[in-house]
């Protein structure tokens, strides 16, 4: 286990999982009747507003378990492994601001959680929390969201302690509710291959909120899903919340689901854009649109953020514009820009062609004006001009 950082108290030895000890609704089908409980979640943050990160989901159990989630495709949602234990159903899945009054309900046909996650007390979060992650296919996709990508390539790799994150989830707030969705701005302070940590002693998570995703940008201003709220050391008023890595199990969750879930990249990281590497959601923190109009329009445009957009390529050593189309002028162009770099480059069948052209051109000139001498006497050179000299 790694210290706690200067300044923090000491944390508790225990990690807490944060699903199992979720919100206790038992025997509930329906959300609404929902007993507020003093369940830890997002703290220092504030209530979404209407619209405000549309793509985070709430998983409710028919054992009254209350987990987050995300919408990463149409049809897929993911979440924590950890969810998903001593779990027999299928849960109930929401997207909206308060599960009270959820925006829609959605019907998963299949869930499944990583086969290497493994819950033991012996373990430390280090060991367990890079296979803390689960996906539902849903029966219906949700076509009219602005999607928010997961963080994957160059773009994990920019990844740095201090870089600013966004956590979502429908656990307890400050206020000490739950069931309603809340938001809070920290930062990432522990970034290391397998494990990357986020908040602060103000704003962070603590137990609770399990599977809700934490958002960055990447370098060209362009939201992500870095990972899921996975487990906790509670300090103080805010604990150190590790985050279940997406992008580290993209082969699983791609093979499984049956979903491209990386339009930009290989599942490798590798930059691969296709066609849908764009238009994701442009402004998922705004309180923006209706619901029925699918949220926010705002969209990306085609991401360029590791390489080349899709449709496009880099310029080549030849110097030729872009495959695209567009009017980048090739280096010949714009001139040479030293004496002789032009003739250089000339083929030498050409150079010859052009002195023999010189050549000739200035014979018949002189020939013209009668100053060419005879080099093969005989009648062609008894010319007026000659007759006239002598």
């Amino acid at each position: 286990m790694e210290p706690s950082r200067p300044g923090r108290p000491a944390p508790l030895l225990a990690l807490l999982l944060l699903g199992t000890l979720a919100l206790s609704f038992a025997g509930c089908q329906d959300p609404s009747p929902l007993i507020r409980r003093h369940t830890s979640a997002i703290i220092g943050g504030q209530a979404a507003g209407p619209c405000a990160w549309p793509t985070a989901a709430a998983l409710l159990f028919t054992d009254g378990t209350l987990c987050s989630g995300v919408l990463v495709a149409p049809q897929v949602v993911i979440s924590a492994a950890h969810c998903f234990d001593k779990q027999s159903e299928l849960p109930a899945i929401y997207l909206g601001e308060d599960l009270a009054h959820p925006a829609r309900t959605l019907t998963a046909t299949r869930c499944d959680k990583h086969p290497d996650w493994e819950l033991d007390e012996g373990l430390t979060p280090q060991d367990i929390t890079p296979y803390d992650l689960s996906y539902c296919y849903l029966e219906q996709p949700v076509e009219d969201l602005g999607l928010v990508p997961i963080l994957m390539g160059c773009e994990a790799e920019a990844l740095s302690e201090g870089t600013p994150a966004v956590m979502v989830g429908f656990g307890r707030s400050d206020e000490e509710i739950s069931g309603l969705k809340h938001a809070v701005t920290t930062e990432l302070f522990r970034v290391a291959p397998r494990v990357i940590s986020v908040g602060t002693p103000t704003a962070g998570s603590a137990h609770g909120d399990s599977g809700g995703p934490c958002f960055v940008q990447n370098s060209e201003g362009q939201w992500r899903v870095l990972g899921l709220t996975s487990s906790a050391f509670v300090s103080g008023v805010a604990g150190e919340t590790n985050l279940a890595l997406i992008h580290r199990e993209i082969p699983w969750l791609e093979t499984r689901a049956g979903v491209d879930l990386t339009p930009c990249f290989d599942s490798d990281g590798t930059w691969a854009p296709t066609a849908d590497c764009g238009t994701f959601g442009g402004a998922p923190q705004l309180t923006e649109g209706s619901w029925s109009e699918g949220c926010s329009a705002q969209r990306t445009g085609l991401s360029s953020a590791c390489g080349a957009a899709f449709g496009q390529a880099p310029l080549p050593d030849s110097g030729a514009g872009l495959v695209d189309g567009s009017d980048a002028p090739a280096p010949e162009e714009e001139g040479c820009s030293l004496a002789g770099q032009c003739a250089q480059t000339a083929a030498p069948g050409a150079l010859a062609m052009g002195w023999l052209l010189v050549l000739v051109v200035g014979w018949l000139a002189l020939r013209a004006r009668g100053r060419l001498a005879c080099l093969h006497p005989g009648p062609d050179c008894n010319s007026s001009h000659h007759q006239t000299k002598n």
